[in-house]
């Protein structure tokens, strides 16, 4: 994991946090561009998180709600519950680890079963497969996509947790 830059401990005195709605707020001007009441760190990246600069360094928005709302540096992985990177509500996110915070993700969008963790074989069974921690589990094959579709669901609920996402 990559080393994140630590937010600077006076963020609070030029940006505030509306801990209802997740959204930054300018408490007073940085420059020209940047006036008094303007949204803060509002730019969507192309993974649809928010961010900005302050004091020309970027910060992903989420990981600036956890400073203000926790009065602590964030921890190296922020989860956003609901998978919506956008939605920075303080209780909409939650300190995990790497392998948790990618268990906690939507299916890819090329899936060809349409199932999470289900992959069709070339023999016409579909295989369970679930990754966790760097391992990757094999929940077995089946000849149907219903029966495969029970089986993740349940190897997915046992290694992933509360952070488990069945897509």
């Amino acid at each position: 994991m990559t080393q994140r830059t630590p937010i600077p401990e006076d963020i609070g005195e030029y940006i505030r946090l509306d801990a209802e709605t997740g959204k930054l707020w300018r408490i007073r001007a940085v420059n020209a561009r940047a006036k008094a009441g303007d949204t803060a760190l509002s730019t969507i990246d192309k993974e649809g998180y928010l961010k900005g600069s302050f004091r020309g360094v970027s910060y992903r928005a989420h990981r600036v709600v956890w400073f203000l709302h926790h009065g602590t540096q964030p921890p190296p992985a922020i989860d956003h519950i609901d998978c919506n990177p956008a939605n920075n509500q303080p209780d909409n996110l939650r300190a995990a680890d790497p392998s948790q915070n990618t268990s906690n993700r939507k299916k890819f969008r090329q899936s060809l079963s349409g199932v999470k963790g289900v992959y069709k074989t070339p023999w016409n069974t579909f295989q369970v497969r679930v990754g966790y921690r760097g391992v990757l589990y094999n929940g077995g094959r089946f000849k149907n996509i219903a029966d495969a579709e029970i089986a993740v669901r349940q190897l997915r609920e046992q290694l992933h947790g509360d952070f488990t996402n069945h897509g």
